[in-house]
């Protein structure tokens, strides 16, 4: 009993390790339209929002990598990936065009 206990706080505290909280923002045309905290979980995507015909979510590929998915229906899927290692790093995401112009931004929830 005492190790299958000592088992599952171990598998437990790994899943744990692996999960991630990140500050995700959506503007569009320099108004904010989306400011919330997200919980990631390695291999997972998390959704931070979606803007008329725009998803954006973000997911964690482990060791302070992630990228930021948009994905605009019927039209196409773009991506920005970094490293977060700080809370001072940034990961942004950037669309001008004629129409608008949008951003999708995550940093770490330290």
């Amino acid at each position: 009993m005492k190790h299958l206990l000592l088992s599952l706080t171990v598998l437990l505290s790994g899943a744990a390790a692996q999960a991630q909280d990140l500050f995700c923002k959506i503007s569009v045309n320099n108004e904010v339209m989306v400011d919330t905290k997200v919980s990631t979980v390695v291999g997972k995507n998390a959704a931070i929002g979606t803007y008329d015909n725009y998803q954006i979510s973000v997911r964690n590929q482990s060791a302070g990598k992630f990228y930021i998915e948009v994905y605009e229906t019927n039209v196409s899927r773009s991506y920005a990936d970094g490293v977060l290692r700080t809370e001072e790093d940034e990961m942004k995401w950037t669309l001008w065009s004629r129409e608008i112009l949008m951003e999708a931004s995550c940093r770490l929830a330290i």
